[in-house]
């Protein structure tokens, strides 16, 4: 299952690869749901091309992510309707196969063994001139049906944020996961009781979850189930690792530079930032309007000026809209730089051990970064945090591109080379903080 043992592919697709199995045997088994609800294996030797897995959101702003996705090309079986062999809304699972397993020493029942389940949402024919006709068969995870289900036939009381949107999954049918079952860190926030008002869980899912400072992506569990992580508990997490002798002891991961396939890069911007916001709180008097309170970081505004924005909420009090201020603000006053995407091949640039872990990061997990050149401004520690990943599977590569963001707030914007070797902070302003070290005449 090495990169140095495969052969060639037997047949030769205008899809531009070949059929996904060779003389070891396919890397990953496809699965789809027959008739009686029994997922049932395919032929891998009707799969051509890539295989391609996406899970996470692009961007740290986003409360929740984008619908994991997986898609796939097959053989048609001749003389066959392609909507009785791939239903829509049919489950379609992709696991790890045996070869891969044993390759990595990873147990059948491991979380990792399961790499996409979703539902089937889009089936297109296309002919090929050596194939016949090739199917393209698109999944996608169980945040896409969130859109699809209403829910708020009664009303909800008066709670926490975090519980409300508990609430709105457990009654859209779905399991969650990411609940650690301590009590909600220092700035959590509380929301209104509200009145009957149906509307579809994905609307109410992301209102709450950005209200609540929380952050919802899909599981790849083999069952309606999405992952809820709480913004606050991220950031403690992030703050106690980076107080560990080895911050990467806290990584699931760790990824040299030098294996990675592509160099490094970064970009500063002011796109999407944030320094001055007006929020809608607590209860709408009889008559009148809700109350509102206006936040404003004023030194991000003395140095690029002001950027608004405005939004009406659920929260209960001014505090509750004070967290959420201060939540936006510091992803969003300073222009931290956006980090590069993350590449290597698993079979091809990583060695066994580091492959498999990997295999095991979900978004929201910490990934330690090793030989970060100077002018990528991240962490001293090259601790990160994983937005989201993107697999591309062949029997010859086993792509993955790990999409990732500085936890830090405003990120470190002072480049370590520009400072002088002698200075330490015993000798810097107490004012002077990381975050803000930008604009420190050093």
């Amino acid at each position: 299952m090495s990169a140095d043992t495969l052969e060639a592919p037997t047949v030769t697709a205008a899809h531009g690869q070949g059929r996904m199995v060779d003389t070891i045997g396919a890397p990953v088994v496809v699965s789809v749901e027959d008739l009686f609800g029994v997922m049932v294996p395919l032929d891998p030797c009707l799969i051509v091309g890539e295989v391609t897995i996406r899970y996470g959101r692009e961007a740290v702003s986003t409360p929740v992510a984008e619908p994991a996705t997986a898609s796939l090309h097959l053989i048609a079986p001749p003389g066959e309707d392609a909507a009785i062999d791939y239903p829509l809304r049919r489950r379609l699972r992709i696991d790890l196969s045996p070869s891969a397993l044993a390759y990595w020493g990873i147990s059948p029942t491991g979380l990792d063994v399961t790499r996409f389940h979703g539902r089937i949402s889009e089936v297109t024919a296309a002919a090929d001139a050596q194939l016949g006709t090739v199917l393209t068969v698109t999944a996608g995870g169980p945040v896409a049906d969130l859109g699809r289900i209403l829910i708020g036939a009664d009303p909800w009381p008066a709670e926490s944020g975090r519980a409300r949107l508990l609430r709105i999954l457990a009654l859209a049918g779905y399991g969650t996961t990411g609940w650690d079952g301590l009590p909600p860190p220092p700035g959590s926030t509380q929301v209104l009781a509200r009145d009957v008002d149906r509307q579809t869980a994905l609307d109410l899912v992301s209102t709450y979850a950005d209200e609540s400072l929380s952050y919802v992506v899909d599981e790849r569990l083999a069952r309606d189930q999405v992952a809820v992580y709480d913004n606050l508990a991220t950031a403690a997490r992030v703050k106690a690792a980076l107080e560990l002798p080895d911050p990467h002891t806290a990584a699931v991961a760790v990824v040299d530079s030098c294996e990675l396939l592509a160099d490094w890069s970064a970009a500063w911007t002011m796109a999407g930032m944030l320094n001055r916001l007006s929020i809608g709180y607590g209860p709408i008097p009889d008559g009148g309007e809700q109350p509102r309170a206006v936040f404003e970081d004023a030194t991000s505004q003395g140095r690029f000026g002001v950027m608004e924005a405005s939004m009406s909420t659920d929260l209960a009090t001014a505090a509750d809209a004070a967290s959420l201020a201060a939540a936006r603000f510091a992803a969003l006053a300073e222009p931290t730089p956006s980090l590069p995407e993350l590449r290597c091949d698993l079979w091809l640039t990583l060695p066994v051990a580091q492959g498999k872990a990997v295999l095991r990061l979900h978004p929201n997990d910490l990934v330690g970064l090793i030989g970060i050149p100077p002018s990528v401004p991240v962490n001293r520690p090259g601790l990160v945090v994983l937005n989201g990943y993107t697999e591309t599977i062949t029997p010859e590569s086993w792509g993955f591109t790990l999409a990732v963001f500085d936890p830090l707030p405003g990120g470190n914007t002072q480049l370590w080379y520009l400072i002088p070797p002698g200075d330490t902070w015993a000798n810097t302003p107490p004012a002077v903080l990381w975050a803000t070290a930008g604009s420190y005449d050093w």
